[in-house]
């Protein structure tokens, strides 16, 4: 079950990732995480409903180029803003060239990447998790660019230390699907019309993909923790940095027991 859907009118893909059930039978608190895309385009009604929130941090994943094409975050007077670059050093240039000279097909291969993400980035996604296991820094919000990428992978690791099941945190990387989905034709057709009507249809084919997430993608960031650590929880305490009492506290700040209705 997801939490209740929050819109953002200048903010993409926006999300509670409260609601989830845990192996174990718990619930994930909502109001606490949010995962989101880039907050520059917040509206002041936007900032409003942030503050109504009560959001205290503000993890920003993308690139210096990601922040310098899409514009600083815009933000509540008082939140704290953390910048935890992750997984963008030759991504993000790669990325901009494809969308400048209409080559899609050189568009980077998203479950490789997410590969790339876990054998390069844990101990940035590690330092994630430490802001969160404090609970001074809550309510949080954690995004890149779209919040599908760096983020998908990003909210896959926390559900996982939470004890949420794999279909379901799969079925949650796979929601920004339903958020982009409407758009990314109209996308596709503007594209196609700026390249004067020219773009070989492999081209759109291979923007459509990336614009996308598919199961397998999120599949291969676990796979790789899994050939990497063994393990996802040895993943997270060797290759990410967060020891066993911060992932306590994360599971004390995060999850509460079901209510069992009375006989």
């Amino acid at each position: 079950m997801e939490a209740a859907s929050i819109v953002l009118e200048g903010v993409p893909n926006f999300r509670d990732l409260g609601g989830y059930t845990s192996t174990d039978g718990g619930i994930v608190r909502t109001g606490r995480v949010f995962r989101s895309g880039h907050l520059a385009k917040s509206t002041d009604d936007d900032l409003a409903t942030l503050t109504r929130l009560g959001i205290r941090t503000v993890v920003d994943f993308r690139s210096r180029l990601g922040v310098e094409t899409f514009g600083s975050d815009r933000l509540p007077d008082g939140i704290r803003y953390a910048w935890i670059p992750i997984g963008a050093v030759n991504a993000d240039p790669a990325i901009r060239q494809a969308f400048e000279t209409g080559r899609f097909s050189e568009l980077p291969n998203l479950a490789a990447a997410n590969r790339v993400l876990i054998r390069e980035n844990a101990a940035d996604f590690g330092r994630l998790m430490l802001l969160i296991a404090d609970s001074a820094n809550l309510p949080l919000i954690f995004h890149c660019i779209g919040g599908k990428d760096r983020t998908g992978v990003a909210a896959a690791l926390l559900l996982s230390i939470l004890g949420v099941p794999w279909p379901t945190v799969r079925s949650d990387y796979l929601a920004s699907n339903a958020h982009f989905g409407p758009s990314i034709e109209a996308r596709l057709s503007r594209l196609n019309e700026e390249a004067g009507g020219k773009l070989d249809p492999s081209d759109l084919e291979a923007a459509r993909r990336f614009l996308i997430v598919e199961r397998e993608d999120i599949d291969a960031a676990r796979d790789e923790i899994l050939a990497v650590s063994g393990s996802i929880e040895g993943f997270v305490t060797e290759n990410m940095g967060v020891p066993a009492d911060a992932m306590e506290s994360i599971r004390d700040e995060l999850l509460e027991e079901q209510e069992v209705p009375e006989p």
